[in-house]
């Protein structure tokens, strides 16, 4: 699919998509609704892994980004705020719950999370260095 695009994590209704190839004349958003209020996104090859708060990850396959297909879920145990891909794992920034590392490397059937907690609520999450 050619073009360029924008992919948002927008809190009522999930996933956005734009057609920025036109960046001073943007196009109209593409939608593909959550079960939560989707708060950090992030890319890997075909699939849009939304941090979706109550509901946990959603990920999403966006190889065509003008119909973006149907959510797949990993419920979490905390708040999904943000996420971060490296190789076969998500990593979410889980609220309450600390970190959770969910294995990805079939992304239409994502595994149980493993915790980490922290004495804080986490919000944010990056990821250093490859463990492709």
């Amino acid at each position: 699919m050619s073009g360029d695009y924008a992919y948002l994590a927008h809190s009522y209704t999930g996933l956005a998509v734009i057609d920025i190839s036109a960046p001073i004349d943007p196009g109209t958003p593409v939608y593909e609704d959550t079960t939560g209020y989707a708060r950090g996104i992030y890319l890997s090859g075909d699939y849009a892994y939304v941090a979706d708060n109550n509901s946990g990850l959603a990920v999403i396959d966006i190889s065509d980004p003008t119909n973006p297909g149907t959510p797949f879920y990993e419920p979490t145990t905390g708040n999904a705020s943000d996420v971060y891909v490296s190789g076969d794992y998500a990593y979410v920034a889980d609220g309450g719950s600390g970190l959770a590392v969910i294995d990805i490397s079939d992304p239409t059937d994502p595994g149980t999370p493993f915790y980490e907690p922290t004495t804080g609520a986490a919000w944010g999450v990056y990821v250093s260095g490859d463990y492709a």
